[in-house]
């Protein structure tokens, strides 16, 4: 039994890079090599959408804790979800996905530790507006919480600058979400993946 496994027909090509690069060990099931049922991984299934709501699986062992489930598509419908959450997914990744959020699930997905963090984080990856004073910018909202988040950008920040990050109606359900923080850290990152 894998302890991470990989579906598709060659489209998760960033996933699986991801993967190698944390030095998980995988099995890449694709085209014809996928059997008509599947044992679940011990730790995490990453699939395509549409593989996703044809996968059978064999009835094994009960596990304390069952693998994280993600599914990864180009567009989806309110029908196709309830299939995924009856299925037993977690995550449904919906393309295009900012590269850092995708990182940062994966190896949320992959830790097995205590959590030190009071509330959880959860992979955001979305393009939104910041202010700070009167000047609007864009940045990456990669991952958010109850009490935090990260913000990608590549303009200068400095800890206790207070910002307010304007969430979009798409994700704020249906109208522009306001939310009030002061920078608590900065850190040098990777600027090739932080917004203008």
């Amino acid at each position: 039994m894998a302890s991470v496994l990989v579906i598709d027909d060659g489209e998760l090509q960033d996933i699986r890079a991801l993967l190698q690069e944390f030095e998980a060990e995988y099995v890449h099931l694709q085209g014809r090599d996928i059997p008509e049922e599947i044992e679940d991984p011990r730790t995490l299934l990453v699939t395509t959408a549409r593989r996703a709501v044809c996968l059978r699986y064999k009835r094994g062992a009960l596990r304390p804790r069952p693998p994280v489930r993600i599914a990864v598509c180009t567009g989806s419908s309110k029908t196709q979800r309830s299939i995924l959450k009856r299925a037993g997914f977690d995550y449904l990744v919906r393309r295009p996905v900012h590269p850092a959020a995708l990182r940062l699930l994966l190896l949320r997905a992959l830790y097995h530790g205590k959590e030190k963090r009071h509330s959880t984080r959860f992979a955001f990856g979305q393009v939104v507006t910041f202010r700070m004073g009167f000047r609007r910018r864009k940045a990456m909202l990669a991952e958010l919480s109850a009490y935090g988040g990260r913000l990608l950008t590549r303009h200068h920040l400095t800890p206790g600058t207070q910002l307010s990050i304007q969430l979009p109606r798409e994700v704020a359900g249906g109208r522009p979400l306001d939310l009030r923080c002061s920078v608590v850290r900065v850190e040098q990152g990777d600027r090739e993946h932080a917004e203008e």
